[in-house]
Order: C-alpha cells, then structure tokens, then sequence
C-alpha cells in the first residue's frame, strides 16, 4: 500500500567540488531532521536512509527488492564512542580506509543490542554535508536486485519508491552500474574481509597491517 506522498528532487550533476546544490541539500536536510524517509545515492549506491533503522528495514520490505542489511552512516569518528567498542589501531585503521567505500563490522558497545554493528563513513562530499546539518546517527541499507547487484536505474528507483518514502533524490551521473562497497569485519580484534568490492582486498590488507609490527 502506497500512502506517502512522495516529492522527487532530480539533479544532473553535483557541482565540481561534489557538493549539491543548496536548495535541494537544504530540502533532504529538513525531512531527515523531521524524521522523514528519504531515498538518496550513498557513494554511487542508491538505498534508504532515516534516523530509524526500523523504518528503513520496513521501507525496503515494502518495496519488493532485497532485504539488505541496515548499516550505521557516520560523518565523524567522535560518533564512534557512543556506538562500538574499539582500539587505537582500530582508530588508525578506519583513519586510513574512511571516509571511503568499505563498511566495517564493529564490536558494539551496548550490550543490549546486536553484538557488532555495521558502520560506514562515506566519501560523497554531498552526503557528509548532509548528515552533518542534521546533526544526528542515520541508518542506510542500499536498494538491490539480489545480495551483489544494486539497482541504479533511474525509472526503477522512482516507481519502486514513489508513495512509500518522503524524498527521492535523483543525480543522474549516479544513476550508473559501480562496485558495492568492501565489508570487513574488526569486531573480534582481527581483519576479516567478507567481500571484496570497490577496495581490493590486498589495499585493505596492506592499511590494517600497516604499523602493526611497531607495536
């Protein structure tokens, strides 16, 4: 059942410094402060995003695609204390892959929830302002076709989402096939690497080991 109405922003470009514009910035900025639903490109991956990791999952049920994982999007590393648990060369570690296009599983810090956490830091300069301006932890999980195949057409986002999310924000230089993100896992004080993607697997390696024999 279909009973948002649903306003769709569509931009052919970011501006050279990979901002958006102001207006339609301002426009995503408002309805996730208010507690909206928005549909947006995460680095090149169209997906869901809310300050509710609920009401992401729900949306993305409702949609008929993939049920993908809800993930944690950060805009700073201090918002690392309130979620995870973790070391300094943890800390070195992200400082090296983030902000970028690896999504990393994290010890959690509350015992109450999940045990680990996923948790991404993205590099879209657009998006950074974004979630800065409205100043608080959002939840992502990218619209798929299946577990390795995003949707990035730009007539499929767009009947798929219309009525079921506030906002959908279109750039149609984003609306094109790109790697998924690498997944690894830090949670149990080592690296795993459970997927490859935009970040070859020997980069990630080569940045995790990177001052380990120096300590």
């Amino acid at each position: 059942m279909r009973t948002c109405e649903t306003e769709i922003i569509s931009v052919k470009r970011l501006k050279k410094d990979g901002e958006l514009n102001h207006d339609a910035s301002e426009s995503i900025v408002e309805t996730l402060r208010e507690g909206g639903v928005v549909l947006v490109p995460v680095d090149y991956v169209y997906g869901v995003v809310c300050a509710n990791a609920s009401a992401v999952e729900r949306t993305l049920g409702r949609s008929g695609y993939y049920r993908s994982e809800v993930t944690a999007l950060i805009y700073s590393y201090m918002m690392l204390d309130d979620l995870v648990v973790y070391s300094k060369s943890d800390y070195d570690f992200l400082n090296r892959i983030w902000p970028g296009e690896v999504s990393v599983y994290m010890k959690s810090l509350h015992c109450a929830g999940p045990e680990k956490l996923k948790i991404r830091f993205p590099k879209s300069r657009f998006l950074q302002g974004i979630l800065l301006k409205a100043e608080r932890l959002f939840y992502y999980a990218p619209v798929m076709y299946s577990e390795i195949e995003p949707v990035y057409r730009k007539k499929a986002l767009i009947s798929s989402f219309s009525g079921i999310v506030d906002k959908i924000l279109i750039i149609d230089e984003l609306c094109k096939k790109h790697p998924l993100p690498s997944l690894v896992d830090i949670s149990k004080n080592n690296l795993e690497i459970l997927y490859a993607g935009k970040v070859a697997a020997e980069e990630i390696k080569s940045l995790y080991f990177l001052g380990k024999a120096d300590e």
